[in-house]
């Protein structure tokens, strides 16, 4: 996907919900990350895209649904904590 400079991987790097859910969400926070060629989608992630933004956007828009799903919201959450760019 592009250079990273440095990866972030949470003590907590994967949620789900054991009651109503099989699905896993894992969470890695790629900082400095810079787009160096197009995505390569394999078989199964066909219709997926890739949106970089920046941390104030995404943490600005968690109260306005930016993050559809809880998992998503508590990862992103987990991996900046575990990255020191905020205190939980």
């Amino acid at each position: 996907m592009g250079r990273v400079d440095v990866w972030h991987i949470p003590g907590v790097a994967d949620l789900f919900a054991p009651a109503n859910q099989t699905n896993r969400v894992h969470t890695v926070l790629a900082s400095d990350a810079r787009r160096v060629a197009a995505p390569r989608l394999d078989h199964g992630e066909v219709g997926m895209t890739v949106q970089c933004r920046p941390v104030a956007e995404i943490l600005a828009g968690l109260g306005s649904g930016i993050l559809p799903q809880s998992m998503q919201v508590s990862g992103v959450l987990l991996a900046l904590s575990a990255a020191g760019r905020i205190r939980l």
